[in-house]
């Protein structure tokens, strides 16, 4: 019984998750946090963990289910494994610390703070392990709250999943009447969420900012996905965008087509982009496309999920090829194993090997994320640590998570990048949801999902670079050395008492 109430409050834990947005429901993390931490054993302590984040993810993932119906090919019987499986294998990263936690020492108390630093770093750590896969980590539910979110401009991600963490430990504090530790719990995210407030405060109305800046038009074709890459359907696709890209004027200095929004290849199909490039930009226009990039120069081919801009007149300006790649949806780690290939095909996608950045004026250096790649924090800092661009581009298809909570928690990841690192955000998408949002992580406009359309958007200036820009680590290593201190007062504490 008290395992599935725990995968019970881990499934209510999820709701704080965007698209409903119950922040302070993530405190229902604090039964598991609470029976993890007074267990007889470690192992049961980790397997009331797990079952909490099973439940979690479980719920909070359940869309990905919706991709295996949603290609030319359905596989059904995969759902146990995709719906199931992966969030019980990712529960692994919080069963591990509570493990660990109940085995270093000996007192609940001591083991909460315990149990919350090492959540922290393992949530850290489910960003680089294994290509990564850091959706819908618990800082992700401060998005509910546009003063709070801003709290990501101090101490990015990685110290607000800690800070959640402290908040859930928080009530375990109280519910064991331990005032002074809730209490010592509580103090970073009051501080943490006191700066954020004053953050937003002082920004500027979104009024005032209106056509102030160059235009950006952001085109959403909501091609089904089963049609994506029919070959007969394709020159309706391509019109269908170029009409949406010059059906009202004037035409913007940059047009965004979502990833492969171009059913084709670069450079074999050069005379087709260069022509879609002059139907849906501007004389002096520029067009951002994604598309799939080839490289013939050794003996095999090698594809890459691209994004190629081109001028009005066609002359390639750059081009990015994708580097964080899905696991199983654009490589297939597991290569050799016989059913594995039949259901992902002959070949996978290449890691790209180019910067993200491309330039033009008047929007200077332009930062492209492909898809998955903008659920990742620190993704610019990985690159180029020293190179900060005036504009975030966002490819994404969403199609893939058909009507569910998917596409929401993916415009989520988007607007916590733009107040981690102070830069504004256009998001194209196949379907749902494309946005410009501002460096405060305001949306600006916005397609809902379903809906064939566009929207031009004027790109605000990016802001001043925020703390955690210039001091990546920093945020979440204070909380730790904070959460250091009051384990060695507990500590002391336990020491004079006895």
């Amino acid at each position: 019984m008290l395992y599935l109430l725990c995968f019970v409050a881990g499934g209510l834990a999820s709701l704080s998750l965007p698209p409903a947005g119950l922040s302070m429901a993530f405190c229902t993390f604090a039964l598991p946090l609470s029976s993890s931490c007074t267990s007889s054993s470690a192992l049961k302590s980790g397997a009331i963990i797990w079952f909490a984040a099973w439940g979690y993810f479980s719920v909070s993932l359940y869309w990905l289910g919706s991709a295996l119906f949603m290609g030319p090919e359905i596989f059904v019987w995969l759902t146990p494994v995709v719906c199931l499986g992966f969030p019980a294998f990712i529960a692994l990263f919080w069963a591990v610390p509570a493990y660990i936690s109940h085995r270093v020492v000996s007192l609940p108390m001591l083991r909460l703070f315990i149990l919350i630093t090492a959540l922290g770093v393992s949530e850290y750590l489910r960003t680089i392990l294994f290509t990564g896969f850091p959706w819908n980590a618990p800082a992700q539910s401060v998005m509910a709250s546009l003063f709070l979110a801003q709290s990501a401009a101090f101490i990015g991600q990685h110290g607000l999943n800690i800070i959640i963490f402290m908040i859930a430990g928080s009530v375990v504090c109280l519910y064991h009447r331990q005032q002074r530790a809730g209490l010592f719990l509580l103090l970073p995210p009051l501080v943490v969420f006191s700066g954020a407030i004053m953050r937003i405060s002082d920004a500027p109305s979104l009024d005032s900012q209106k056509d102030k800046g160059p235009q950006i038009r952001i085109v959403q074709p909501n091609v089904l996905q089963h049609e994506k890459w029919d070959r007969e359907k394709r020159d309706g696709h391509l019109r269908d965008m170029a009409m949406l890209s010059a059906s009202d004027t004037p035409v913007p200095q940059l047009t965004l087509l979502p990833e492969t929004g171009i059913a084709g290849r670069w450079p074999e199909e050069a005379p087709l982009v260069r022509a879609m490039a002059q139907a849906t930009t501007a004389f002096d226009g520029y067009l951002i496309a994604g598309i799939i990039g080839t490289d013939t120069s050794d003996s095999k081919t090698k594809f890459y999920n691209s994004a190629i801009m081109l001028s009005h007149q066609g002359v390639l300006i750059g081009q990015y090829d994708k580097k964080l790649l899905v696991p199983f949806g654009e490589y297939v780690p597991l290569r050799g194993i016989p059913f594995i290939d039949a259901i992902a095909g002959p070949s996978d996608f290449s890691v790209g090997k180019t910067h993200p950045y491309l330039t033009a004026e008047p929007f200077g250096s332009i930062a492209v994320f492909i898809c998955y790649e903008s659920a990742f924090p620190d993704f610019l800092a990985r690159d180029m640590p020293k190179k900060r661009p005036d504009l975030i581009v966002n490819l994404t298809n969403d199609g893939w998570f058909g009507h569910t909570a998917g596409p929401w928690q993916h415009l989520t990841q988007a607007r916590l990048r733009a107040i981690e690192e102070g830069v504004p955000v256009m998001r194209a998408a196949n379907t749902g949801v494309s946005a410009g949002i501002d460096g405060y992580g305001r949306l600006l406009g916005h397609i809902p999902l379903g809906i064939s359309g566009y929207i031009d958007i004027s790109a605000p200036p990016v802001l001043p670079s925020t703390f955690y820009a210039q001091n990546r680590y920093l945020g979440i290593s204070l909380l730790i050395i904070w959460l250091n201190i009051g384990l060695f007062c507990l500590v002391r504490k336990n020491k004079n008492g006895q």
